[in-house]
Parts: C-alpha cells; sequence; structure tokens
C-alpha cells in the first residue's frame, strides 16, 4: 500500500501557459512504523532544505492517513482528510506553517507523535458535536505537506527533471522515495 513507503509525491503546477512561477508541492508520506525513527525527520528536514534550496516562502502542515471503522456494518476505510460529513474541517495535525530549518524537526516530532495525532484527530471529531457511526480505528501514515512558488529557473527543475514543464503540460508530477537511515 502507499502509506507504507517512505516516499515524496511531488507535483509543479504551471498557473497559466507563460507564467516563469511553478507552484510546487511535495507530499511526504511518513508510515507510521518510521516515526519512532528519529532519522527520518532529519531526511525531511534536508529533502526541503536542499530542492527548495532554502527558499524562504516554503510553507508546510501535518496531516494523516488514518483507517475508519464502522460501529454499525464493520466495514472499514482508509482515509485522509475529514470523516465528519458534517464538519468540513480537515482532520489537520497542524495548520500551515512557515518552514524553518532550525525548529523543524522539534515541532514535526511534537506534531507527529502517535499519541498526538490520534488525541487530535478525535478531538476533530468529537468537537464537532455530530455523531457518526465512523470511528478512529488506527493510523497508518503521517503526511507533510510542504509547498512554495518557485521561478521556472530554479536548482529543483534540475535536480527533478520530471517536474520541468514542456510543451503545453500544465502540471507534473514526480515521486521518488527517501531512506529512513
Amino acid at each position: 500500500m502507499s502509506w507504507n513507503s517512505f516516499k515524496v509525491s511531488a507535483l509543479s503546477i504551471r498557473p497559466y501557459e507563460n507564467s516563469s512561477e511553478r507552484l510546487v508541492s511535495y507530499n511526504i508520506n511518513l508510515p507510521v512504523n518510521l516515526i519512532p525513527n528519529e532519522n527520518v525527520f532529519t531526511v525531511i528536514r534536508d529533502t526541503i532544505v536542499h530542492d527548495f534550496n532554502h527558499n524562504s516562502g516554503v510553507y508546510f502542515q501535518i496531516s494523516a492517513v488514518y483507517t475508519l471503522v464502522n460501529r454499525e456494518t464493520g466495514d472499514i476505510r482508509t482515509w485522509s482528510g475529514s470523516f465528519n460529513p458534517r464538519n468540513r474541517q480537515p482532520s489537520q495535525l497542524t495548520t500551515h506553517q512557515r518552514f524553518e530549518a532550525n525548529t523543524f524537526i522539534e515541532f514535526a516530532q511534537q506534531h507527529s507523535s502517535l499519541e498526538r495525532a490520534r488525541e487530535t484527530l478525535t478531538a476533530n471529531y468529537t468537537g464537532a458535536g455530530k455523531d457518526s457511526v465512523w470511528t478512529l480505528q488506527d493510523l497508518k501514515s503521517i503526511i507533510f505537506s510542504f509547498q512554495c512558488k518557485l521561478p521556472a529557473s530554479h536548482f529543483l527543475f534540475l535536480k527533478r527533471p520530471r517536474l520541468q514543464h514542456v510543451g503545453n503540460n500544465t502540471h507534473k508530477e514526480h515521486k521518488f522515495y527517501l531512506e529512513a537511515g
């Protein structure tokens, strides 16, 4: 399954045909079994620092992939985002933050612990004040979503040529794996 891999799903969007800017998104999937490995947070930080070349306009948010169980039918679903249709608040673990390399590791470790993630997802749900037959069963992975606007000439597009825009393409996707160390 895709949530079992320590990987980056990258996307580069060209907002319009002659645009010299690109919106680049890196969604980094951190499987639950790797969370205790403190080195993974260094790998994530270093990937962002290196690929975005210390750009000060990088923002990120932490969310999760999780399993829900239907109390009435026993159906199981793997999900991300909100699992309460009456409350569209995403089941985010943090709001968007400016990426700061010197504080990222501590912040990421605090907000992606299994206990904190379960607590936050459950609080987001119960805070809605609505009943649902769906309950949180377990976490599959933590997702770190980074985004930044970059000029088309940025170093990233040489390092990751699959994200370059050629012809009439409005977006490019690229997946690559990270080593936990």
